[in-house]
Formats: C-alpha cells, structure tokens, sequence
C-alpha cells in the first residue's frame, strides 16, 4: 500500500487543523524574548494612549509620525491585563495572526490553489521566523496583514456581489492605519487579479471607487499630522532608511537584507526559487505576489518581517517545488520525510535566533526593572530603549504613573567625553542635541536626543555603550552586557 496524505475533506476542518498548528507554534514563545528595540518604544506609547487618546501618537508626550495611533489604542487596551508585560503587549500581534488565517487560507482558494497546495503554503507561511517574529512582536505588521488578507478576499470572493468592494475598501482603510502606505499593497494587487481574471470588473464604478480607500486614508493622516505641526509627511515605512542619505546605491544594505532572509527563511527560499522556476506559468497572480518581494528586500533591510506580505506567494512556490513532480502532485512518504526535515530545521534556526536575541537583549531588561520604582535616574549613552521602557511600564503597572527620568541618547560616534559632559551636567548646551521630541530620532542617525526632566542630579546612572567610563563617588550595582549601573553615594 503506498502512503499517501489525505488532508480532511471538508474546508473548516483543514482551517481548523491550520489554527491548532499556529497555536503550538507560536504560545510556548509569546512571552520568551524581552521587549526589543521598537518593540519597547511602542509599548510606551501604547500606554501613553491609555492615559490620553490623542489623533496622532506621542512618545514623552511628543507628537511622533512614525505609526498611525489606532495600532496604540488598540495594543494600549491590551496593555492593561494582568498578563506578564510581554505577553500583555504581544497578545494583540497573536490573536491578529490567529485571525488572519482564516481569510489568508480562503484567500488562496479563490485565486486558484487548490486545497493541498494552499495548506501546505500555510504551513511553510507559518514556519517561518517572518511570520514568528511578527505574530509575538509588538510590531505593526501582524494588524497590518490581517487587514490585507481580508480586504484581498472580499474583492476575490465570487460568490458575494458588486458590494464585496465596499467591504474591500473599508479594510484598506484599515490597512493604511496599521502601517501607513504598505497598504497600497491591496489596490495594486485587486488591479492586477482582476487584470489577469476579469477585465470587465475593472470598469465596474464600486470597484473604481474602492481603489480610493487607501489615497483617502493618506489625506485624513497628512491633515492630521499637518494639525500636529509634523508637516504632514506621511512616512513610507519600508522606504524608511532612504532618509539616511545613502539610497538605492548603497551594496552593504541590500547583503544585509540577504544575510537576514536567508537565516529567517532557510531552505523555504531557495526551494522558492525552484518552484518558480517550474511553475511560474501556472499562476501568473501568485508569480507577481511573489514578484513583490523585491521591495522588501531593496527597502527591508535586516528587518524580516517586512517580508511578511509576500510570504505566502514564497509558501506557495516553496510547496510546489516539494508536491509537484511533472505536472503531478504527490504527497508520499518522500514528500512527508523531506518536508519533515525542511520544517524541523527551519524552526530549529528560528529557536536558536529567539535564544540569540534573549542573551544579547535581557540586560536591557534586567537593568530597566532594577531602575523601576528609584527616583533621580539618569540614562545615558547609546540606543537601548528596553531599560527607560521597563522602568516606565513597571512603574504604572505598580505606581500607577512612572516617575521622572533624564535621557540622553548619544550615536555610535560620539566619545566618552560627551558621555561623561552630560552625566556632569545634564542640561548643558555645548553640544547640538535635539531637546523633548525624538521625532527624527531614526531619520537622523548622528544626531543627540535628551528627553525633558526637571532632573539635574542623579543619584542612580545607567549607561549603555561605555565600558571604560569611571564615575567617582559612585558603585557599581548592576553590570552586564554593555549595561552599567551606577549608585552615586
């Protein structure tokens, strides 16, 4: 008798399956890593929300353009139960990745895949650290791709009439205020599906209209910001460090963007490529999704979940490149064996960068509840955004307020003299540094920020960045990493 997988005949029982496989991947790690780089600014402002809804996001009280403020409310609600603070802020990411299967799975039968190969492209979707990383990270794109998934299918979904494009547009809407412009990911790929399906829904005026979800989002956020006094300049997310100056010309990006793919994709990639090869002709919709992912690799960066749009079209050929054999589908043992060892060795890179990234950012975390509660702190030195976020998010959770601090964010660049100027006088004006607002904090990468306090003596230092530096009158009590803490007696 030769083996053969049968998946479940009928669809919410294969749906089903999908959502028990998300669970168990994706729990065990939900509250596992500390809060990391932007993940520890955005709970900030998620619970500054909480204390005062406001149009446009603030961060110290500042105006900031860089998230629309319906991902703050929402994550700041979550903040609030009495859940570990990781878990409280990720959940939000989770039960959108959790949803997102649904309309993602019904998604890739309406545009042609049939029930193995759309399950299966799931499935590699799912075990991948893009899809990982973004589902337990207080990240924007967990809500983001929700919201594509959904508007995508309403306008593939045959069955309902012309009015589906309504509901297709109110989730761009959505989309736009999750993560800003990546949202004309859904105008362009309504245009090409019905391009490719059915010209004549192309002149239909509620489809036409639809279009217009999106370019009306982007007015409402430029008069919003331009009321805020930001200028209006709606940020282009995954076009975010062209600001730095150096562009499309700059090679080291686009190998960095490489040397994050490959290790969060593993062989999925490069199977990618071979089912391409072999199969681009079958689907030409889910050859240009897949086209798309030049985008985040010219604008992404090291950041792989910008990757997270595409990665079910790289699922889809991934999977073909396992299943199909001349034409034929086969889900034999051989298929099971090989698919087994990709999957196992795929989650086994993923654990090894999850335990990676909890060594190198846990003293961030360590130093921030140390701090929490202890009045007259100053912080000082390179980015590390997880130790003033775990003394402020400890401190409402236990105080109900956090105290005042002094911050003085410094670059890769600047000496431990500067370093030691400021501890000494805090508000000192020798040096150009940007005061109160850290709105181009990562579009101006050599310049200083200081946050505003009424603090000018510090009775506990934290720096971050500076071995070498020897505070007198002062002990040590926390060290690790390139974190020091510092009591002056």
């Amino acid at each position: 008798m030769i083996f053969s997988i049968k998946l479940p005949q009928k669809e919410h029982f294969v749906v089903f399956l999908l959502l028990i496989i998300y669970v168990l991947s994706r729990l065990p790690l939900l509250n596992y890593l500390p809060l990391i780089k932007d993940e520890a600014i955005y709970s900030v402002m998620s619970t500054e929300q909480m204390g005062h809804l406001t149009l446009i996001p603030t961060f110290l009280g500042y105006p900031v353009s860089w998230k629309p403020a319906p991902f703050f409310w929402l994550y700041g609600f979550f903040s609030n139960f009495p859940l570990p603070i990781e878990m409280a802020f990720r959940l939000p990411s989770f039960i959108f990745g959790f949803l997102t299967l649904i309309p993602l799975y019904l998604l890739l039968r309406n545009i042609g895949l049939n029930k193995n190969i759309a399950f299966f492209s799931i499935v590699i979707f799912l075990f991948s650290l893009t899809s990982i990383y973004s589902n337990l990270s207080v990240l924007t794109d967990s809500m983001l791709f929700f919201f594509i998934c959904l508007s995508l299918y309403f306008y593939t979904e045959k069955r309902f009439d012309d009015r589906r494009f309504i509901a297709a547009a109110i989730f761009a809407f959505a989309a736009f205020f999750s993560k800003f412009l990546l949202a004309l990911f859904i105008p362009l790929m309504a245009l090409v599906y019905f391009y490719l399906n059915d010209k004549k829904t192309l002149q239909k005026p509620l489809f036409l209209l639809s279009l217009l979800a999106v370019p009306i989002a982007f007015l409402i956020q430029s008069f919003l910001l331009t009321q805020a006094g930001l200028g209006g300049d709606v940020k282009i997310a995954a076009l975010g460090y062209l600001a730095e100056g150096t562009g499309l010309t700059d090679v080291s990006k686009y190998a960095s963007s490489l040397y994050a793919l490959l290790p969060s994709l593993g062989m999925w990639f490069v199977l990618s490529f071979l089912g391409l090869i072999n199969n681009w002709k079958n689907n030409l919709f889910m050859t240009f999704w897949y086209g798309l992912s030049i985008f985040p690799f010219l604008f992404g960066y090291t950041m792989v979940w910008y990757y997270l749009p595409v990665m079910p079209a790289i699922g889809y050929f991934a999977a073909l490149a396992l299943i199909k054999f001349e034409g034929v589908e086969k889900l034999d043992l051989f298929f099971v064996i090989v698919f087994s060892l990709i999957l196992i060795s795929t989650l086994y890179l993923t654990l090894s960068l999850y335990s990676e990234a909890h060594a190198i950012y846990s003293p961030e975390r360590e130093a921030g509840l140390f701090l929490s509660g202890k009045k007259n702190v100053g912080i000082f030195g390179l980015y590390a955004p997880g130790v003033f976020s775990y003394k402020i998010l400890d401190e409402r959770r236990s105080l109900g307020h956090s105290l005042d601090f002094g911050w003085v964010m410094l670059r890769d660049n600047f000496s431990l003299k500067e370093e030691n100027d400021f501890i000494n006088d805090y508000h000192r004006g020798d040096y150009p540094i940007i005061n109160g607002s850290f709105e181009h904090m990562f579009t101006s990468p050599d310049a200083r920020f200081r946050k505003d306090t009424n603090l000018s003596k510090f009775e506990y230092i934290a720096v971050f960045g500076f071995n070498d530096l020897k505070l007198p009158n002062a002990t040590v009590v926390y060290n690790r990493s390139l974190i020091q803490v510092y009591k002056v007696d």
